[in-house]
């Protein structure tokens, strides 16, 4: 047996601390809410359903435990996939060790059983074989699925198919050590019923019960639940009034709760299932629906949110109870892998598969500070992904601890308001950092980097990652972030804008603003020059065409502090772009019909590029945005870190940001940066419809991706193109939007061309000479 590494690390979910400190704080107790006075009797009494905030009952993470699985390849075979159940202290973890095989699928050749108990000092890791099954002697078989029976006996469920077709299903039971206690073949009653799709060939959504019963959610008869008992007859067949019925939870007895959600009264179902009395509906409530639920003793069910934040629900009275924020904690954002568990004290363990490793959370109601405390303030609310990383970075360090502090705009939709908090936080923020009392990291914009390094508040980050690193991250998000030289910013994320024209018309890897123009006049029929996919919009239209990178045009000298937009090409262009002014959807593609020369769109994701070049790759190719210099297709980095010149921590830093862009990190990014990942992570899957090349996007998210027509992958032209990407590096936003609101006076008929042009060049010129060093 693997001695468990119990890695004690007190994570702080408020943003305020000291370095050094290491006293353990207790929290107000105004702030727990004890077990109620009276047991609750959660099984006989009707559950209250009126839910009312009530205080805080704060939990933070007393302790994390990241060695549930065994890292061994047994017998030099890859883990295929792993099962997960819990139940009150106990934690499970199934290993499928086998092969892959040569027309795509794979099979299971050996096993591995990881149990974790509530304050036990060891987790166990219990190899075994599935015994000999009953007429499956050359067939193939697999586990599909996992459960826990009681706190010492686990059950799999294993298939066996002969010829692709599904011939037996057995529940095989297994001791905590990985001994044989019985075996029951489902199939017949599971024919019998025709609980499956016979042209399916995997049947997971099944559970068992502390005395050995078996609940299956049938595949065809929509909200219906067949009953078997330990010996596979069937008990009962329960109608739920659902359609869409899904395992919930299993109540301290160890019997199965299942929801369903009514999307018309917006209420979820949960109801327990009784072979003898057929359902027992204990609550319809405004709960968040098919996301992780746990249910204590003392009559208290704890739930996540959708935005990950854990409650407490009390069900005698209805009181909702925050405990914590499961981002700011770094669990999972896709609730299929999160569990939750009531442990001994009635106090929740939870399990999340985060960033491509497994981790379990040891809660209490009580925080301690660590031993160094860092901060990063993100001027930004949407900042996801460098708030889990650092909260992951957290777990892994054994004293330090990284802060985030951010906008907290939850529950506000009004815009204008989230604005104003955003704004008003943004200033505080810069103003903070430029006055010496700062953070140790900021997430800022362009525009504040730039300003914030001319006031000389930012450190120097060159050579803050190793040279091996950086040459695995494209080189135009590198450069995104150089200011006179030095790194002084680092974007976590970036998407890149590209533009793509016909094949038939532009035969060059880039084009000129006059070259553009000229093509755009020889052919009559081109109504538009660029489209992006669905839309135009008006000036916005004429910015993202021409004005994209207007430090490189001929109409702007930033170094020499001078403009000509009065230049015969500026009007030229203003004249072509007089007829777009407006907004509106295409009735019909431009591309498809030859109206327009080529398109543009944001790159988000390497999948997407392939349903792009699926569509329209064998047509068209990267020519980028008509520019002067430079490729035309441009990164948009949006926000960078930045590190303060006072932080004392530049070390902690250091390991924080190579932390951010290490492989599996950036794999969970919604827009990753690295150059080597679709090599690493492009794999074959069998989707049922035979294998197909899917990009792994971590957390067991799979997106299937488009190939060419004769198979292969878009890989090279994608790697291609990114790394040729540039970066507008200069900022200049407020001489676009003057261009963009005299434009738009000259687009709807206010005054004529020549007018328009010499209005622009008066009034950047004024800009310029007013904001020159």
């Amino acid at each position: 047996m693997k001695r468990a590494v119990l890695l004690a690390m007190i994570l702080l979910l408020t943003a305020c601390g000291q370095a050094g400190t290491e006293e353990r704080i207790s929290v107000d107790s105004s702030l727990v809410r004890e077990s109620q006075s009276e047991a609750f009797d959660w099984q006989g009494e009707k559950w209250n359903v009126e839910l009312e905030e009530d205080l805080a009952y704060a939990l933070y993470l007393r302790q994390y435990i990241d060695s549930l699985e065994t890292d061994a390849a047994y017998n030099f075979h890859e883990k295929q996939i792993t099962f997960y159940s819990v139940w009150g202290k106990h934690i499970y973890a199934l290993d499928c060790f086998g092969m892959t095989l040569q027309d795509g699928g794979s099979t299971q050749l050996s096993y591995c059983l990881n149990h974790y108990e509530e304050g036990a000092e060891e987790i166990r890791h219990q190899e075994f074989r599935l015994p000999d099954l009953p007429d499956a002697v050359g067939l193939y078989k697999n586990v599909v699925a996992f459960d826990v029976v009681n706190e010492e006996e686990c059950v799999l469920f294993v298939q066996v198919k002969r010829e692709g077709q599904l011939e037996n299903y057995v529940a095989v039971h297994i001791s905590a050590d990985g001994e044989l206690q019985r075996m029951t073949d489902l199939y017949p009653a599971m024919a019998e019923n025709e609980i499956f799709n016979p042209e399916g060939y995997v049947f997971d959504n099944i559970h068992t019960d502390a005395q050995g019963n078996y609940y299956l959610i049938s595949d065809v008869r929509q909200g219906e639940i067949l009953v078997l008992g330990e010996d596979g007859t069937v008990q009962a067949r329960v109608e739920t009034g659902g359609s869409d019925v899904q395992f919930s939870m299993k109540d301290p007895n160890g019997v199965p709760v299942f929801e369903w959600y009514d999307p018309w009264e917006e209420l979820l179902q949960l109801a327990g299932c009784d072979p003898m009395s057929g359902i027992k509906t204990f609550a319809s409530v405004k709960l968040p629906p098919f996301t992780p639920k746990a249910m204590s003793e003392e009559g208290f069910l704890y739930y996540l949110d959708t935005d990950s934040k854990l409650y407490r629900w009390e069900l005698g009275t209805g009181k909702v109870a925050y405990c914590m924020d499961g981002e700011t904690m770094g669990l999972s954002a896709n609730p299929a892998l999160v569990r939750i568990s009531a442990g001994s004290d009635g106090k929740p363990l939870l399990l999340s598969l985060a960033g491509g490793n497994t981790y379990i959370y040891l809660l209490d109601t009580e925080q301690a500070s660590s031993r160094v405390m860092l901060r990063l303030v993100s001027t930004t609310p949407y900042c996801s992904y460098v708030s889990v990383c650092a909260a992951q970075f957290s777990r892994q360090q054994e004293k330090s601890v990284l802060l985030v502090d951010k906008p907290e705009i939850e529950g506000i939709t009004a815009a204008e308001e989230i604005t104003r908090i955003h704004n008003e936080f943004r200033e505080r923020a810069l103003l903070e950092l430029i006055s010496g009392e700062s953070a140790d990291l900021y997430l800022v914009s362009a525009a504040d980097m730039g300003m914030l390094y001319r006031k000389g508040a930012l450190a120097d980050l060159t050579g803050i990652l190793p040279s091996e690193l950086e040459n695995c991250i494209f080189p135009g998000v590198l450069e995104s972030g150089v200011i006179e030289g030095r790194q002084i910013g680092l974007a976590p994320q970036a998407t890149a804008t590209i533009a793509m024209v016909s094949n038939e018309l532009w035969t060059g890897e880039g084009w000129t603003f006059e070259e553009a123009l000229d093509l755009w006049d020889s052919r009559p029929g081109l109504q538009y020059l660029l489209v992006s996919p669905g839309y135009n919009y008006g000036t916005g239209y004429f910015h993202q065409t021409f004005l994209r990178d207007l430090a490189h045009s001929p109409f702007l000298d930033l170094e020499k502090g001078i403009c000509n937009f009065t230049d015969p090409l500026f009007i030229r262009i203003l004249e072509h772009m007089q007829d777009y002014g407006g907004s509106g959807i295409w009735e019909e593609n431009p591309l498809e019909e030859g109206e327009a020369a080529g398109f543009f769109a944001t790159l988000v994701s390497y999948p997407y590029f392939t349903q792009l070049m699926a569509q329209y790759g064998e047509q068209y190719h990267p020519v980028g945005f008509p520019t002067q210099e430079g490729s035309g297709n441009y990164w948009n980095g949006d926000y960078y870190l930045v590190m303060s010149k006072d932080s004392p921590n530049r070390e902690i830093v250091q390991e924080y940001l190579r932390f951010l862009f290490e492989l599996e990190q950036q794999r969970d990014s919604d827009h990753p940066i690295r150059n080597d990942l679709i090599s690493r992570y492009t794999v074959y899957h069998d989707t049922g419809q035979g294998p197909k090349l899917q990009y792994d996007m971590g957390d067991g998210v799979f997106a299937v991706l488009e190939t060419k027509k004769d198979g292969s992958s878009w890989e090279e032209e994608y790697l291609a193109l990114m790394n040729g990407c540039t970066y507008c590096s200069e900022d200049t936003g407020e001489i676009v939007d003057i261009i963009l609101e005299e434009a738009e006076y000259f687009f709807s008929g206010g005054r004529d061309v020549q007018k328009t042009a010499e209005i622009i060049q008066n009034r950047v010129q004024t800009y310029m000479n007013e904001h020159s060093d």
